[in-house]
């Protein structure tokens, strides 16, 4: 199989053909994540990937980001650095179709921004392991309550978020995260309370 490019940008040739061929061959070898410049493009893999483990989040957090692949804690780690470089708030817009996968890149945003603000932050290892799975799991979990509330089965979904979440994040001045919210807006009532 010819390499692919892991940023479209970079194709010799920038057409619709093209762009889809090379996201089947990378999908083909589990490279579900492909850059648009700055934008991510994710292809659900159906299939659980060991791509999301400890090992996998400390090389992203550790390595130049310029020899990265795309990856979702690429993404985070750029918005994260940006804002301590900035001191100003930064967006991450996740958006797809049915069972794209966009409830999970949330929780794996969420999971980077939490590990990568308890390490910069400077707080001890084993504290910062507990503090972390304590925000972590209270943001988790308020995104598996509103689910509980919110999904249907569809055709293409068993699970489907019928409606669109506001998810805001807050740091200190020193990077460490002091707390979240969650805001539902519903976008479909028909498929709440039936099929």
């Amino acid at each position: 199989m010819a390499s692919t490019a892991s940023d479209l940008v970079k194709l010799p040739e920038l057409t619709e053909s093209t762009v889809l061929e090379n996201l089947r061959k990378r999908y083909a070898e589990d490279l579900i994540y492909t850059c648009v410049g700055d934008i991510l493009v994710t292809l659900n893999p159906f299939k659980l990937l060991p791509i999301y483990t400890p090992e996998v989040l400390e090389r992203y957090m550790t390595e130049d980001g310029a020899s990265q692949a795309p990856h979702i804690f690429k993404l985070a780690d750029r918005a994260y650095h940006k804002m301590m470089d900035t001191g100003k708030g930064q967006a991450v817009i996740i958006c797809g179709d049915s069972g794209a996968g966009k409830t999970e890149a949330a929780k794996c945003l969420m999971q980077y921004l939490v590990h990568c603000s308890a390490t910069d932050a400077g707080d001890d290892i084993d504290c910062s392991e507990s503090q972390e799975a304590d925000l972590s799991q209270r943001l988790l979990l308020a995104n598996v309550l509103l689910e509980a509330f919110g999904n249907a089965k569809t055709l293409r979904n068993n699970n489907s978020s019928r409606f669109g979440k506001w998810t805001e994040i807050g740091f200190d001045a020193s990077g460490k995260m002091i707390g979240g919210s969650v805001v539902p807006f519903l976008l479909e009532k028909s498929r709440v309370v039936s099929q």
